[in-house]
């Protein structure tokens, strides 16, 4: 896996907003909010692939 790192839970309500540069950052993280979230699971997930993104055509609303 290639950096960046980000903490996920499916249980989670919101979506990771943190991305760590290492997995050693992120595992520290998932820890602290396992903490923090007693039964809720966390997952260090990084980067596997290449990133695909489209061009933003102008003029054009998401």
């Amino acid at each position: 896996m290639r950096a960046p790192f980000i903490v996920w839970s499916p249980e989670g309500t919101t979506e990771p907003k943190v991305t760590h540069p290492n997995h050693q950052s992120a595992h520290y993280a998932a820890h602290q909010m396992a903490k923090a979230h007693p039964g809720q699971t966390f997952f260090v997930m990084g980067t596997g692939g290449k990133p695909v993104c489209a061009p933003v055509e102008e003029g054009i609303a998401a």
